[in-house]
């Protein structure tokens, strides 16, 4: 379909005309870091060092990403003044029913607040949405984004939208949440020590080895080559999965570790009796108490192990509890383990001009996991 927004490309007189959308190029991050800076307020002046943080990520996420042979790329807004407005972009290859697609996962949608008035944001979602990108995914949208998105035709995976939480240790959760209030961090140092002893006595009275599957397999540090290899196999039951080869999990997993609210970043593999693997976690053990899942992935019925063996590894870090996105292939295990389903904020939204693949990703029949999703292509 050909776009309603005119597409100039970059560089000679083209660039100066007003109000065209075109393809983000080098030569455009630092005024796009400067208009990022001022909307986000992410400092009050531009200084050496924020410049250079800037740089180093403009350049690692959109321009040395691995899939850079992929025609899709992150747009600007140039107007006569410069630079108004910028969407990130990141292509991913991924398979539906067998039919090779081209995703584009958005990020960092940021637009001068006087361009707002021109609906610049909307333009630049719209172009994106006529171009080669054959599925269109954002995973972190508040709800204004949400009513744009609908407008342009996409919709809203309220099975994605969901997250579980469950409590690893409850004691020291209900401590830590009373350490909240005014006044109350000395009492709830106090409370501490108190807290331990009842989540150990809490943990082995429920803890029934005859029942663990965990018991029958044990965890090592993931291994991106290994992951690969049997990559398809734990995803091959979702009709929308995507592509990565060894390379590519490297450099998801590297950017995985970049925001700065994630902790720690655990990554391990499970493996069965016979060493084989069965399935991974990836998860932040987080700086607010909380650890964030960002990925569980297992071979079809090997769920129950892989969700044990990350319960088990989750509560020996610092965080008393742990939470995820709803994920349908491990409904069945997370419904046997008491913790909370919830709706916590951020909207997973997804548009395609094929019906069929856009009702698949909306049903949840597709592999959507944090590190598909904005994630990994955050600043700082």
């Amino acid at each position: 379909m050909a776009s309603a927004v005119p597409e100039v490309l970059a560089g000679g007189a083209a660039r100066r005309q007003p109000d065209a959308i075109r393809r983000f190029d080098p030569s455009d991050v630092s005024p796009v870091a400067e208009l990022h800076r001022r909307v986000f307020n992410t400092a009050p002046r531009m200084d050496r060092a924020l410049a250079a943080d800037y740089a180093a990520y403009f350049d690692e996420v959109f321009f040395r990403h691995p899939w850079t042979d992929l025609d899709v790329g992150s747009l600007v807004m140039q107007d006569a003044t410069g630079i108004s407005g910028f969407l990130g972009v990141v292509p991913q290859p991924m398979v539906y029913d067998g039919t090779r697609l081209i995703a584009a996962r958005c990020t960092q949608l940021v637009v001068d607040a006087e361009a707002r008035r021109r609906l610049v944001g909307v333009r630049l979602l719209r172009e994106l949405m006529q171009s080669a990108a054959d599925l269109v995914i954002a995973d972190e949208a508040n709800d204004a984004a949400r009513r744009i998105w609908e407008g342009l035709g996409g919709v809203t995976s309220r099975l994605f939208s969901l997250y579980w939480a469950c409590a690893l240790r409850p004691a020291r959760l209900a401590a830590d949440w009373i350490g909240r209030g005014r006044g109350m961090a000395a009492v709830a140092w106090m409370a501490r020590p108190a807290a331990a002893l009842i989540d150990r006595l809490l943990l082995r009275a429920k803890r029934d080895p005859s029942r663990s599957q965990a018991s029958s397999t044990r965890i090592e540090p993931l291994d991106p080559s290994r992951v690969a290899d049997f990559f398809e196999r734990a995803v091959r039951q979702e009709a929308i999965r995507p592509v990565y080869d060894e390379s590519a999990l490297r450099w998801v997993l590297d950017r995985a570790r970049r925001p700065a609210d994630a902790g720690r970043i655990e990554a391990w593999q499970v493996c069965d009796a016979e060493e084989k693997p069965i399935g991974w976690f990836i998860y932040g053990t987080g700086t607010e108490g909380m650890g964030e899942v960002l990925q569980l992935a297992a071979l079809p019925g090997r769920e129950p192990p892989v969700l044990e063996q990350l319960f088990e590894h989750a509560r020996r870090g610092p965080s008393p509890a742990i939470r995820g996105r709803f994920e349908p292939r491990f409904w069945q295990p997370l419904t046997r383990t008491p913790g909370l389903l919830h709706r916590r904020g951020p909207w997973v939204l997804a548009h395609a001009r094929d019906r069929e693949v856009l009702h698949a990703f909306e049903a949840g029949r597709a592999w959507c996991t944090r590190l598909e999703g904005e994630w990994c292509l955050r600043f700082r």
